[in-house]
């Protein structure tokens, strides 16, 4: 430089190398920072040692357990050097100076994100930098006392709930254990005063047959004997009368102990002993015997009758006696309902009754159909209640279709209905559930 002449231009020269000089020392000096020699984590909650963790490892999660650190540091430029300013991003606002110092500690940390910055006090340093995450502890989080509270309310009313149904069931079984005291104790007093009645009963039938024979004896007696005409007349007239009453005695006394055998039967409801039942056997057993009883009371009866049956049908296990009795009686007033009908119909009439059987949904279904005289939708709602019959008076008990809902439904917790149109058709189904 000392070879240029021109003042000036030394003065130039001069200037940029103070300048490029200068430049060199702050970039010197730049280079001087803080660098992070390793941070350790004192795990309180586990064994309250330290442990080492690699500062170099990029972007760490500690367990929420783990929220004791300590990081080093030391200056690039001069390890001596001990003066510096930290700053740990997530917990503190400002750089905190440390003129003294290699290390720093933070104990109690939440869960979260956070980074940690050093930097060595001489001008221009640039700060080491550490990201870290620790993670979050589910007890310390704001949801977990209202959700805990939910939980309890919810255990909470979860209990009062089972307990009312406790009660309610409880309560429930003791009204049923009452009613079916009240229905034994009914049942022994209708069966009671049944076979009182029947006692006297017989002997009104008894005697009136009686009388009645002894009655028409004497009027073959009376034929034999010469007796004046008019007294013979008068004496004839009486004994008429005579019979009549006696037969009229006995009808009713044979309707009056029909009476008294449906309330017996009704009085032993409850189902005999059970058994796996072929119920498209059943029905084809009692529909002919049905078919036979009614054809023996009733001249000229002529009825097509049919079965359309599930041949996949199960066996379950029912009482065949008891079941057999419903059939037996639903096929009886299938039977007199297309009977009836046929007496008010022309020759074009055909009167049939069909039976179905099918399986559905672990139900075994019945249905007899007849397109016989139907039933009357005022009086549909009554057909299963005790005493109540559409047949004329002296031909019906009221009792049949009363018992045959009692079987199927108290006996064997299934389900009775009918369906009905007057002059076209009358449909029973019966269901009795299994599996």
């Amino acid at each position: 430089m000392f070879w240029i002449k021109n003042a000036r231009c030394k003065l130039l020269f001069t200037g940029i190398f103070l300048f490029v000089l200068c430049v060199d020392t702050k970039g010197q000096k730049t280079s001087a920072s803080a660098k992070i020699l390793n941070i350790k984590v004192l795990s309180i909650l586990r064994d309250s040692a330290f442990i080492m963790v690699d500062s170099l490892s990029p972007h760490p999660t500690f367990p929420y357990d783990q929220n004791y650190l300590m990081f080093q540091f030391v200056n690039t430029n001069d390890s001596t050097k001990k003066s510096f300013s930290y700053l740990l991003a997530g917990l503190d606002y400002e750089w905190i100076t440390c003129r003294s110092c290699s290390q720093v500690q933070y104990a109690h940390l939440d869960g979260g994100e956070y980074i940690f910055k050093v930097k060595s006090l001489e001008p221009g340093a640039e700060p080491a930098v550490y990201s870290f995450k620790i993670a979050g502890n589910i007890w310390h989080q704001w949801w977990i006392v209202p959700m805990l509270m939910l939980y309890f309310l919810f255990i909470i009313g979860l209990v009062v709930y089972f307990f009312v149904l406790y009660q309610f069931r409880q309560k429930l079984k003791e009204q049923r254990l009452i009613h079916k005291e009240k229905m034994n104790s009914m049942t022994e007093l209708t069966t009671g005063i049944a076979h009182e009645i029947q006692n006297p009963l017989n002997f009104v039938n008894n005697f009136s047959e009686l009388s009645l024979e002894l009655a028409q004896d004497i009027k073959g007696e009376l034929d034999s004997l010469d007796v004046n005409d008019k007294d013979r007349i008068y004496i004839d007239d009486m004994l008429s009368d005579l019979i009549q009453n006696q037969q009229k005695i006995n009808h009713h006394g044979q309707q009056a102990g029909s009476i008294v055998k449906g309330m017996l039967e009704h009085s032993r409801v409850t189902s005999g002993e059970r058994e796996l039942t072929d119920f498209n056997q059943l029905v084809n057993e009692y529909l002919k015997r049905s078919y036979h009883g009614f054809g023996t009371k009733e001249k000229d009866f002529k009825v097509e009758y049919e079965t359309i049956a599930d041949v996949n049908l199960p066996k379950i296990m029912v009482s065949p006696q008891d079941v057999g009795r419903v059939l037996l009686n639903i096929f009886n007033n299938a039977f007199y309902a297309v009977n009836e009908q046929k007496k008010q119909k022309d020759a074009s009439y055909l009167p049939k009754v069909t039976v179905f059987t099918e399986h559905t949904d672990k139900k075994i279904v019945i249905k007899v159909r007849d397109n016989g005289t139907g039933i009357s939708p005022d009086i549909l709602d009554k057909i299963f209640q005790p005493f109540f019959t559409t047949k004329p008076a002296g031909q019906g008990t009221g009792l049949g279709l009363s018992l045959c809902y009692d079987i199927v439904t108290r006996g064997h917790s299934g389900e009775m209905y009918v369906t009905s149109q007057v002059g076209q058709f009358t449909e029973i189904t019966m269901r009795f559930h299994y599996g």
